[in-house]
């Protein structure tokens, strides 16, 4: 097994990396084909194609990630510790975030589309009459946006710790090695798709994938609870790392070819039924999340001073990026230049300005705090 503090640096590599794409992906929702809170004039194909790849993914390997994060956490904290760091680093931001971080985003969707008139500090009252809805402007206005996340890691965390807990004992070891043993025998480390399979199949075509509000969700619910599941596993002994790691090719390949199935029965090229292309989509998500994971392992587990550095910027840039992305992109695009240059424009401005908001957000005590970084000892 891998010691309990013995860090593993390409997790953060894939944390790190999985933000870094999340900024091109939001950025992107303002030119993609999909309904999102306010959008460019004219829409951009090469953007759709390569945000609905990102789709099969991104969001689970965050989950995947904190899975494993959750494994090394527990390590060294009692469930009471655990307890109060997912409070202090996921439910403050959180709540700070739907109070603070989400309120413009919603005032300049209801300005975009003619329904509100007037100044942000006019508008930020109505904040707290009812519940956001994209459907719908009456609907409300209290919302989590992309913030969803929190929202899920933090029930999950608590939902799983003593699952986690009883795992995490030095006398259920065996537990672990039996898991692990069974995992590392050839082909067996695809078979957890076969759950992924069973929610896409029988609950997506009920519950939609794009509803994130705890309540009538159990697709997205059961989805990400087991990958957070796999990921608190993946790590939990070396046999399954390294089958994962010389696997990765394999499951690099077979991802690609199933990316490119999916597209030609998305466009009609190949005939399909609805439980085949959902079976394909999460057979293709796992694949792709253990081939990070496996290059992950070879190509960037270590450490320097970039990764020292996104650590602690990753979650307070997560909480930023989508209102940046909004309030830029709600002048971007009035713009008469092209989409791309627009896309472009919005990915760097947004990067530029969350990292310079951070770097205010580290220094001070109290906004470190609000945004989930562990505060300085005076």
């Amino acid at each position: 097994m891998h010691n309990k503090q013995d860090r593993q640096y390409y997790i953060d590599w894939l944390r790190a990396g999985a933000m870094f794409l999340l900024v091109f992906f939001h950025s992107g929702r303002l030119f993609d084909y999909e309904p999102w809170h306010i959008k460019n004039a004219t829409e951009n194909f090469g953007i759709e194609v390569f945000l609905r790849i990102l789709d099969v993914w991104q969001m689970p390997l965050f989950f995947l990630v904190a899975g494993a994060a959750a494994w090394f956490s527990l390590g060294r904290r009692s469930a009471w510790q655990f307890t109060r760091e997912r409070i202090s680093r996921i439910l403050v931001p959180l709540i700070f975030g739907m109070l603070v971080i989400v309120p413009p985003q919603v005032y300049l969707e209801r300005v975009f589309d003619g329904d509100f008139t007037g100044s942000f500090f006019a508008w930020y009252p109505q904040t707290f009459q009812g519940t956001y809805s994209m459907e719908s402007a009456a609907s409300g206005n209290l919302s989590w946006h992309h913030l969803w996340f929190l929202a899920y890691l933090f029930v999950f965390s608590l939902l799983l710790l003593p699952l986690f807990r009883y795992l995490r004992r030095e006398e259920k070891k065996s537990v672990i090695s039996g898991i692990a043993g069974f995992l590392s025998k050839p082909g067996n480390i695809y078979l957890l798709a076969v759950p992924l399979i069973i929610y896409n199949v029988f609950l997506l075509p009920i519950y939609g994938s794009g509803n994130q509000n705890l309540i009538s969700d159990w697709r997205n619910f059961l989805f990400y609870i087991t990958i957070f599941f796999f990921g608190f596993l993946m790590v939990s002994d070396s046999r399954i790392t390294q089958v994962i790691y010389r696997n990765r090719y394999v499951s690099l390949i077979t991802a690609f070819l199933i990316l490119v199935v999916l597209y030609l029965m998305k466009t009609d090229v190949l005939a399909t039924t609805q439980a085949l292309l959902l079976s394909l989509y999460a057979i293709d998500c796992w694949l792709w999340l253990l081939t990070f994971w496996g290059i992950g392992i070879g190509l960037v587990n270590f450490t320097n001073g970039l990764i020292r550095y996104a650590n602690d910027a990753v979650l307070p840039v997560y909480i930023l990026h989508q209102t940046l992305i909004v309030v830029i992109g709600y002048y971007v695009i009035q713009w008469d230049i092209p989409v791309v240059a627009k896309y472009f424009f919005v990915v760097a401005a947004v990067f530029l300005s969350s990292l310079v908001i951070y770097e205010v957000v580290r220094r001070i005590n109290a906004t470190r705090f609000l945004f989930g970084i562990k505060v300085r000892k005076r």
